[in-house]
């Protein structure tokens, strides 16, 4: 997770998140690319900037932006994109990143000198300074441009850790939607800052391995829709938010959940806000059925193990099937065990191929790796479950699963 391209991954889909998933949803595709570009040549320390970004050396206190998240990186693309002219990252007591307006009392380790930036996080609050008047500033002779603002808290789980503050220099800049926007930006920040806070107090421990696992969500999806949706940005408007909307309930269910188990009425949802997203970017070339008892809709299954298969299904093997394809999810109840199927019509597997992907690592060209998937079945069931796949050239792959029938969590959840 230290590796450069990996830190542009997570920064990359962090940019994407942001971009995608406040309610204005009108960054041209443009700025989108300009953004992208930018990040990517900030991880390559290419000076490219205008401005210098002010960053926090010391990460170690909790909720502050640590390294791992490059927090002048981050409060940059927040600025440009809440197009606010400056923001303030803070932890509980002190500014931890600044990009904007100079401003010395927001150097790095100064105390916050908002009062109501205090306030906002121990009220929990959105708090909205709409003139210059309401900048109550611990300095009696500030003279910063400002004259608005929006103060968001950040948080991790029920815990206030921070805040961002978004500064504007004009009149009337704390509009109802760039309120609205600071706050989802927020949002996106504290979901982050939560799901990196949970990856960090992972230990070696059975418990621990499938907490990992699950967190593997493979970033193509998040570059696939951002294509997606840029088809629509321009010619439909309401396309456009359905998309966003879809794909914002998608990170909830990956991302903001830190359970290991769902039930599979659940999951199927995700998979058809997954489906709706992937036809907007083919179009009617895929064609789902699901053959589900609805008295199997709340058994326990592990999170995230339909969809990766979908996911797997139509990238690897429709899309590149010439006409159109077929997707097939079976779940069904044998004895006392409920078998799932993701079947479907595409180019199949080669032989050599398909008796490696079982091995660690090897599936991690196939979405979410085939080895990800298995190992977290076997460790949570035992030896004898886990994912069985057949497949022939030009008609097709069979994955399947078998879990016992409960509903409760895995037999060898503690």
């Amino acid at each position: 997770m230290k590796t450069p391209t990996l830190l542009f991954v997570m920064n990359a889909s962090i940019l994407l998140l942001l971009v995608l998933v406040f309610p204005a949803a009108r960054i041209p595709m443009a700025l989108v690319a300009l953004l992208f570009a930018c990040n990517y040549f900030i991880l390559k320390k290419i000076d490219i900037g205008s401005h210098k970004s002010v960053l926090s050396e010391d990460p170690s206190a909790k909720g502050s932006p640590s390294k791992d998240l490059l927090p002048g990186t981050m409060t940059d693309l927040l600025k440009d994109i809440a197009k606010a002219d400056a923001v303030a990252w803070t932890d509980s007591q002190t500014i931890t990143a600044y990009s904007g307006f100079s401003c010395p009392d927001y150097s790095i380790g100064n105390k916050i000198p908002l009062v109501r930036m205090t306030r906002a996080m121990q009220q929990g609050e959105t708090q909205i300074l709409r003139n210059k008047r309401a900048f109550d500033c611990v300095r009696s002779t500030c003279e910063c441009p400002f004259t608005s603002g929006v103060l968001v808290p950040l948080k991790q789980g029920d815990e206030i850790t921070g805040s961002l503050g978004f500064f504007c220099t004009k009149k009337g800049g704390a509009s109802t939607d760039f309120v609205e926007t600071c706050e989802s930006l927020a949002q996106l920040v504290s979901l982050q800052m939560q799901h990196r806070e949970l990856e960090r107090q992972v230990q070696l421990t059975t418990e621990a391995r499938l907490d990992a696992l699950q967190a593997q969500v493979n970033p193509h999806f998040l570059f696939n829709s951002l294509n997606a949706i840029n088809m629509y940005v321009l010619k439909d408007p309401q396309v456009t938010r359905e998309l966003i909307r879809r794909l914002s309930s998608f990170l909830r269910y990956t991302l903001g959940s830190t359970d290991r188990f769902t039930t599979v009425g659940e999951e199927l949802k995700v998979v058809q806000d997954y489906l709706i997203i992937e036809k907007a970017r083919f179009g009617e070339r895929l064609t789902l059925i699901t053959d589900v008892d609805e008295n199997l809709k709340k058994v326990k299954i592990p999170i995230l193990s339909i969809q990766p298969l979908v996911n797997n299904a139509i990238i690897h093997g429709l899309v590149p099937k010439e006409g159109n394809g077929l997707l097939r999810i079976r779940i069904r109840k044998i004895y006392d065990e409920v078998e799932i199927s993701v079947v479907d019509n595409g180019i199949g597997i080669e032989e050599d191929r398909l008796e490696k992907l079982y091995d660690k690592g090897y599936g991690s060209g196939l979405g979410v790796g085939i080895y990800n998937l298995h190992e977290r079945l076997r460790l949570l069931y035992g030896n004898k479950y886990g994912l069985h796949i057949t497949s022939a050239l030009d008609q097709g792959t069979n994955a399947t699963f078998k879990i016992p029938m409960s509903l409760e969590e895995g037999v060898n959840n503690r």
